[in-house]
């Protein structure tokens, strides 16, 4: 199996900086603010989502779970 390491990897090694857990956070909010982009969510420039994996695993589950909605957010919120 084949998967974009951005998509499925996000190391914490260090307490600061570089492969902190900070950046593990902003990759999963990245990965999730993309699957909100292709469900057609319209997301504000700040706004921070984070996805449960109890709602969807995938792009393909999210854009299922959301059909039929127009949503706009523009702040932080937690899909769960």
């Amino acid at each position: 199996m084949e998967v974009l390491r951005e998509e499925e990897f996000s190391p914490v090694k260090n307490r600061e900086g570089i492969d902190s857990p900070a950046t593990a956070q902003a990759a999963l909010l990245q990965l999730h603010r993309r699957w909100l982009r292709e469900a057609g969510i319209d997301l504000g420039p700040e706004a921070r989502v984070e996805i449960s994996p109890l709602l969807a695993l995938d792009p393909e589950e999210l854009r299922q779970k959301l059909k039929g909605r127009s949503w706009t957010i523009q702040g932080d919120l937690y899909l769960g």
